[in-house]
C-alpha cells in the first residue's frame, strides 16, 4: 500500500471544503494564509486572482516537508473593476443595487504546489472565468437576499449558493468556480502534479 499523501488546503472557506469532499478529496489539513488581499496599482481581477492564489499557496509551503498545498482565490469584477469582499450589510446592499440587471464576471484562480523534502519541486496555477447574468431585482428581493447574511463575506457580496441562486438569469463557465473552487480544474491539476490521494478519509 502507498504511503498517504499529505493535502493541506490553504484556506478558511467552508465552502471550498465542502467543495472538495463532494469529489471524495479530504484535506489532511487546514492553514488559512494571512495576507494582503487588496489589489495592488492598477492590478486586473485576472492578476489579482492569480497572484493571491500563488501567494496563499506560497506561504503555507514555505513551512511543509512534504506535502500538496492547494490554494484558490475568487474575484468579482466587470472589466477591470474589482469588487472587494463585502463585511457589511450596508455593501452588500451596494453591490446588489448596481449588479441588478447586469452581467458580472467572477475569476477563480487556483495554485498548486507539491512540496518534496522541504524543496518546492513543482507549481501549477489555473485561472477559471465565470459570467453570471442577474435579473433586475426588487426591492423585496434585496431585502430577503439581506436578511439572509448570504454575501456577508463573500467576493462583490454575492453567494450564488442556495438563494443566490434565484437572482440568476444565467451563468457561463463553471458553477463550483462561482461558489469558490472550479472542482475539475483542480482535481486535474493535483493530479497533474501526482496526488492521487482521493477517498484517503480523515476518519
Amino acid at each position: 500500500m502507498s504511503e498517504k499523501q499529505t493535502l493541506i488546503l490553504a484556506s478558511s472557506s467552508p465552502r471550498r471544503l465542502a467543495l472538495l469532499q463532494n469529489i471524495a478529496i479530504y484535506p489532511t489539513q487546514i492553514i488559512s494564509p494571512n495576507i494582503d488581499e487588496q489589489p495592488l496599482l492598477k492590478e486586473t481581477p485576472t492578476q489579482l486572482a492569480l497572484r493571491l492564489a500563488e501567494k496563499k499557496a506560497m506561504l503555507v509551503a514555505s513551512s511543509q516537508t512534504n506535502a500538496f498545498i492547494l490554494a484558490a482565490d475568487t474575484v468579482v469584477g466587470t472589466k477591470n473593476k474589482i469588487f472587494d469582499k463585502a463585511e457589511t450589510r450596508e455593501l452588500v446592499e451596494k453591490y446588489l443595487h448596481f449588479f441588478s440587471g447586469k452581467r458580472i464576471v467572477i475569476y477563480t484562480a487556483i495554485s498548486v504546489i507539491k512540496v518534496q523534502k522541504c524543496i518546492i519541486e513543482k507549481i501549477a496555477t489555473k485561472l477559471v472565468v465565470s459570467k453570471v447574468k442577474f435579473k433586475r431585482f426588487s426591492h423585496e428581493e434585496i431585502q430577503h437576499y439581506l436578511d439572509s447574511n448570504n454575501g456577508i463575506g463573500a467576493a462583490g457580496g454575492f453567494a450564488i449558493q442556495g438563494l443566490g441562486e434565484t437572482l440568476v438569469e444565467w451563468l457561463s463557465g463553471s458553477y463550483s468556480g462561482i461558489v469558490g473552487l472550479p472542482l475539475c480544474e483542480t482535481a486535474n491539476l493535483l493530479k497533474g502534479l501526482g496526488y492521487h490521494g482521493y477517498s484517503q478519509s480523515p476518519r
